[in-house]
């Protein structure tokens, strides 16, 4: 009768331990409890989701003239517009939210292009049919003001159609859309306006490879 009542004290205080050891988790131990198939707390697991935001940007010609195009999403509050005002210069309006930021994209060869607004400098070269995008974007809050980027923008088909798929981030670009899922604590809205800059500049400068413009869109 003894060991029976020690036996059931024992686990009802080991139960509530855990219980409190739970409560107290980190998200790295959550983390590292997930990967061995443990229990985790639920409060906690919901803290630790990513802020995932849906993106679906529709790229098309303004009003204003042929060496124009624009891209939005109303529902993530991102706009970019380009215009061109040079042979391979252009001129980019970025909006993210309530922020507004200006800048601009040269290409100096048929195969790179760079942006430049403030302390942003984000580039966009080709190798071998796919392309990398590389650089750095200013952000407010983020370490030491910027937020650093390297991605592969792998091509799918035979147009302009590519894919990025890297943790937080996977975007399926073509000749008319760009659409997927972004976790904005990895790369903020601002990030992704940068990044759709330069996608915009490669439309333009590409019109062989389905381009609205040459199409008479």
């Amino acid at each position: 009768m003894k060991k029976t009542i020690y036996c059931a004290l024992t686990l009802s205080l080991t139960a509530n331990l855990c219980a409190m050891d739970l409560n107290k988790m980190t998200a790295v131990d959550i983390k590292g409890a997930s990967a061995l198939d443990l229990p985790v707390p639920a409060a906690q697991s919901a803290k630790a989701a990513p802020n995932n935001q849906r993106i679906w940007f529709t790229m098309r010609s303004n009003s204003s003239g042929w060496n124009t195009l624009e891209a939005s999403d109303p529902f993530s509050r991102i706009e970019v517009g380009l215009r061109k005002i040079f042979d391979r210069e252009y001129d980019v309006e970025m909006r993210a939210d309530n922020g507004r930021e200006t800048g601009r994209v040269r290409s100096s060869f048929t195969d790179r292009y760079e942006l430049r607004a403030g302390r942003t400098s984000l580039r966009l070269q080709e190798w071998a049919g796919d392309y990398t995008i590389e650089g750095e974007v200013a952000v407010e809050g983020a370490t030491n003001g910027v937020v650093r980027v390297k991605l592969d923008m792998r091509k799918r088909f035979d147009d302009f159609s590519y894919y990025i798929r890297e943790t937080g981030i996977y975007l399926l670009i073509d000749k008319r859309d760009i659409s997927g899922t972004v976790d904005t604590t990895v790369y903020p809205k601002k990030v992704v306006a940068a990044i759709t800059a330069l996608i915009m500049t490669a439309r333009l400068e590409n019109p062989a490879q389905g381009n609205p413009q040459a199409e008479g869109k």
